[in-house]
């Protein structure tokens, strides 16, 4: 019998650009910003701004890039439908006209938004994917070809009710839930429930996302009265439906629509959070989209629109984020027996991690917020720190003397404190964020390479 201590340490500290500027939602990846080139925007007015259109998660991105470039204050506030967005504000001077003008500013959700823009009712439409076939089709019939950028990072993600005992499902456990060859939550760990696998509408961001990335060539389990129109669908179900599983986009769930009775679920023991998306460790990472038809006039306002987005003062009012994080890991081991080829284990770990990000929403400087006596603010502040205690059971196959693969299962306990520090014109407040989770269970797959 032998025992194996290890020892983790991860340290982070970078610049993340975010998704909107007040949130934790990461952006900024290389391939993201085009450089340093010059693009004036000075000349847009609401007489020649674009015509835009875009995703219902992209909605707040473009409400803020048209505040920004129009020149009135904004903030995150409550909308009609139930969900947290980005809001024009009154200004100093009065900016009546240019208030009314954002206020209007509409999403048809990314296929309406697709088909505007083929059908010339849309200049420049911010969307969560790439055009689907229907809508390469559409486009192909009307000699139309669209040109997409990647402008930001999001995520496709799985939300489970919180009173849902599972926390972590593998890729092949989804796939066999949404194909129907899974249909009771004690098959993958839970309770003896049936489960009600939630879907979204054919040709819609979060259904196209769902094919491509989660399902490829599966068939998605025929189950029409699982499948819902909007999305706020799936928040409003998982809400009250501790058997059920849906799917949406990180940013959307977590600042548009959060919600205390849902929670994101795991997806091969990895989190989707700012860390694992901006690194790509999160299986769906994805990318946000600029898209236009390619044969727009290099001089209009919704050419330049595409270019600026792509530069790097584009980049800065998708937003800024300073992140600091770090992460330290103790364990043991102990081999109960080996032989030639097999040593089963058992084990614990301790985990201690601190976060640290400060967001902010920098308005241009070139414009008045003379109403602020105290200047224009829209700032953020998280920290948490936080531990996890889980014992292992494993299995370790000796491939060679020097190279194993094991398997193994942890289960265990999250504990968190930390607050939350929003500072606005209009609200100044602190959140907790403390949360306890108990019977938090995930198994992984690991290769080891003794040196």
């Amino acid at each position: 019998m032998s025992k194996r201590f290890y020892f983790f340490v991860i340290l982070i500290f970078g610049l993340i650009f975010l998704y909107s500027g007040c949130n934790n939602s990461p952006t900024g990846s290389d391939d993201i910003q085009d450089g340093d080139d010059v693009v004036d925007v000075s000349h847009f007015s609401i007489e020649n701004y674009p015509r835009v259109d875009g995703s219902t998660s992209t909605h707040p991105l473009q409400i803020l890039i048209a505040c920004k470039i129009l020149g009135i204050p904004y903030e995150w506030g409550e909308w009609y439908d139930g969900t947290r967005r980005i809001q024009p504000l009154p200004s100093d001077p009065p900016k009546a006209d240019i208030l009314g003008y954002v206020e209007e500013i509409y999403h048809n959700g990314t296929h309406g938004s697709y088909v505007n823009l083929i059908t010339d009712s849309a200049d420049v439409i911010l969307v969560a994917r790439e055009p689907s076939d229907d809508e390469i089709s559409l486009a192909d019939s009307l000699g139309i070809t669209i040109e997409t950028k990647a402008i930001a990072l999001d995520a496709f993600v799985f939300i489970l009710n919180v009173n849902n005992q599972i926390n972590s499902l593998t890729v092949e456990q989804i796939q066999g839930i949404y194909t129907g060859n899974i249909t009771n939550w004690q098959e993958v760990g839970g309770v003896n429930a049936a489960i009600n696998p939630y879907q979204r509408n054919k040709n819609s961001g979060s259904q196209e996302l769902m094919d491509a990335l989660v399902m490829k060539d599966l068939p998605m389990i025929d189950a029409p009265e699982m499948i819902l129109l909007t999305m706020m669908g799936p928040i409003n179900k998982l809400n009250d439906d501790p058997y059920g599983i849906g799917y949406t986009v990180y940013f959307f769930r977590e600042y548009m629509a959060p919600r205390e009775n849902i929670k994101l679920c795991w997806i091969n023991g990895v989190k989707p959070d700012p860390i694992s998306i901006s690194t790509g460790s999160y299986i769906y990472t994805t990318k946000v989209y600029v898209a236009i038809r390619s044969h727009l006039e290099t001089q209009s306002t919704a050419f330049t629109l595409w270019k600026w987005l792509k530069t790097q003062s584009g980049q800065n009012v998708v937003g800024e984020s300073r992140q600091k994080s770090f992460e330290l890991t103790f364990g043991i081991e102990k081999h109960l027996q080996k032989n030639h080829k097999l040593s089963p284990y058992i084990g614990g770990q301790l985990g201690v991690s601190y976060e640290e990000i400060n967001n902010k929403i920098i308005p241009n400087k070139a414009l008045s917020y003379s109403r602020f006596d105290d200047g224009y603010k829209n700032e953020s502040e998280r920290k948490l720190l936080s531990m996890t205690i889980q014992i292992i059971f494993g299995v370790e196959y000796y491939l060679k003397e020097n190279i194993s693969l094991s398997g193994q299962y942890s289960f265990g306990s999250y504990f968190g404190v930390g607050e939350e520090k929003t500072v606005t014109n209009i609200v100044d407040g602190i959140q907790d964020i403390s949360k306890t989770r108990f019977g938090i269970g995930s198994s992984s797959l690991i290769l080891s390479i003794y040196l």
